[in-house]
């Protein structure tokens, strides 16, 4: 068996955080309880793939929500929530209210980015009936 050429490794770890990161930003938006992994896994996603997030891929209201809602849980909601289950050397990293709002604001920002740059209501997640974001016909 051929070894995989790297750049076909790179597109195929690139699209596959784009993935996830469109779905980490409907969670945020629609979930009914706010969940802190979904901030916590954005910020992973968004650092280690600034470009997951195209522009135009997610409606403009589902942003706004997104970035509303990543604010709405307090450093201890993180800590219960993600914290706990963190290993030790990533758990020091955000063992502060700081470093939770930090990466709250991080967050907040790149979807701003996103937004300001082309959410223009495009093809991608939307909204449904109930408010909750859902995948258009087409996208998983």
């Amino acid at each position: 068996m051929e070894p995989t050429p790297s750049s076909l490794l790179q597109r195929l770890q690139d699209a596959t955080a784009a993935a996830a990161a469109e779905q980490k930003v409907g969670a945020l938006a629609g979930r009914v309880e706010t969940q802190a992994r979904d901030v916590f896994d954005l910020e992973f996603l968004l650092r280690g793939w600034p470009d997951a997030l195209a522009p135009g891929r997610i409606r403009a209201g589902i942003l706004d929500l997104a970035i509303e809602r990543a604010f709405e849980l307090p450093y201890t909601a993180f800590r219960a929530q993600v914290g706990a289950f963190l290993e030790d050397g990533v758990r020091q990293v955000y063992d502060t209210p700081d470093a939770w709002s930090a990466a709250q604001t991080f967050v907040a920002e790149r979807l701003m980015t996103v937004r300001a740059t082309g959410a223009d209501g495009g093809p991608g997640i939307e909204g449904g009936d109930d408010g909750a974001p859902v995948a258009q016909e087409g996208r998983a």
